[in-house]
């Protein structure tokens, strides 16, 4: 079953907010209920299979004439945080200049979930422009932080493109998951931040392949192709 859920975090003194929203959950006390009378022989497996499909059908025709979403949009989540700090850079050095820095993030963004398990997902993030290495004219958002830098009394900020990406699962059963991405994304691979900055998305499409072994045991074959640089012959 689909379903979005609210969650609130304390706001820290000049640290983080982080919010998600959506429609109430249910399904889960609903299955937990279903499960447990099977349990006990009340039901049968198949006559709990009945009533769970039966309240994913409810579930959904209350989503969407709650929402007035179309019948292929089954679930949605909205997202977003706020961090704001101050940096001091200094060294022994005489060669090295001081630097201090009051510095904000700021992200909001939305994941729509569909049917036949298609996804599609958005990001929205601040950020300094790219000052070097600037591709065809266009200086672009730094690619390993959203932080932006107050330098000025009244200029308005950058807002760029932090994630866009269509997602399908087609293969979501038993054992296996298999799904397959393409668009701006967050990294398919998992790695050491020694190795890729959390913060970078990469672009491309990706394909991801996971075998539940056991409950504590899982294969995974991640294969991943990126763009890194277009070249205007």
């Amino acid at each position: 079953m689909k379903k979005s859920k609210l969650r609130r975090t304390k706001l820290a003194a000049g640290a983080a907010a982080l919010m998600t929203c959506g429609l109430p959950a249910f399904g889960q006390s609903v299955d937990a209920l279903l499960d447990k009378l099977v349990d006990k022989g009340v039901l049968t497996v198949k006559e709990s299979n009945d009533l769970k499909q039966e309240s994913d059908k409810n579930f959904t025709t209350a989503f969407q004439a709650k929402t007035g979403m179309p019948d292929w949009v089954t679930g949605y989540k909205f997202s977003g945080d706020f961090r704001g700090r101050y940096e001091q850079n200094n060294a022994e050095s005489s060669q090295y200049f001081e630097r201090d820095r009051y510095r904000y993030r700021l992200r909001v963004g939305a994941t729509i979930s569909m049917v036949d398990n298609f996804e599609v997902g958005i990001r929205l993030a601040s950020g300094n422009p790219m000052t070097g290495g600037a591709i065809n004219g266009n200086p672009g958002g730094l690619p390993i932080t959203a932080n932006q830098d107050m330098n000025s009394l009244d200029s308005r900020k950058f807002i760029w493109i932090d994630a866009a990406y269509g997602k399908w699962t087609p293969i979501k059963s038993g054992n296996w998951t298999v799904s397959g991405i393409i668009g701006k994304m967050d990294n398919p691979f998992s790695l050491s931040n020694m190795i890729w900055d959390y913060d970078i998305a990469p672009e491309g499409g990706a394909l991801q392949i996971a075998y539940n072994v056991t409950s504590q045991q899982t294969l995974k074959a991640n294969a991943g192709f990126f763009v890194l640089d277009k070249i205007n012959q």
